[in-house]
């Protein structure tokens, strides 16, 4: 779907995502096209879903989450290209994986959101490796925020491309699992945290 006249389509209904998914089994998006939207180009919602397959796609100028990943569990994205979007990858979500990944321009390339919800404790579990990422001095990368027993539970970075990361920047945060602060770290204290140790500069 290409919503380029905005957050509604052409007979004028307001749409919540380009495409959105609540609960289901098994589903597959493939080359998907979404921009200039106000809402999320993907967004998988709801504690019942499972093995949500994304697979390239183009998703531009959108003022939320290219790709978000909610509530359920296990999805994956591979090849998508992102450019000037809110967000990259916004992740509440079990068992995500993000593999050849492409993100441009945007403020938040991976998101990491923990929410407190009842009677869930057992936060994000998720993964993006051999992806290409594009930094500016304002861009921060990982976990938004944590809370008491609720937060991510793992976390995998690595083998990835950083486009324009200057390494003094502190554009990477990262908090403890028992609900602590989030703290900004530059890249070799995002490293010593042991991610994207495999990580090339560019």
């Amino acid at each position: 779907m290409d919503n380029s006249d905005g957050h509604r389509q052409n007979d004028g209904v307001a749409v919540a995502a380009c495409v959105k998914a609540f609960d289901f089994a098994v589903l597959t998006a493939e080359d998907v096209i979404c921009r200039d939207n106000s809402a999320p180009g993907l967004w998988f919602d709801g504690s019942g879903w499972r093995n949500a397959t994304v697979t390239r796609g183009l998703y531009q100028n959108l003022t939320a989450p290219a790709i978000f990943f909610e509530l359920g569990k296990g999805g994956a994205s591979t090849d998508a290209t992102i450019i000037n979007c809110d967000d990259g990858f916004l992740l509440d979500a079990d068992d995500i994986t993000i593999t050849g990944a492409a993100i441009f321009g945007c403020p938040w390339p991976v998101r990491i959101r923990p929410g407190p919800r009842a009677g869930r404790v057992r936060g994000v579990q998720a993964s993006i490796t051999n992806s290409y990422v594009e930094f500016t001095a304002t861009s921060q990368y990982g976990m938004a925020r944590t809370w008491a027993n609720n937060g991510a539970r793992s976390f995998v970075s690595d083998f990835n491309t950083f486009a324009g990361l200057d390494p003094s920047w502190d554009v990477f945060r990262w908090g403890d699992l028992s609900g602590g602060p989030v703290q900004s770290l530059n890249f070799a204290q995002w490293q010593a945290e042991g991610f994207d140790v495999n990580t090339v500069l560019v």
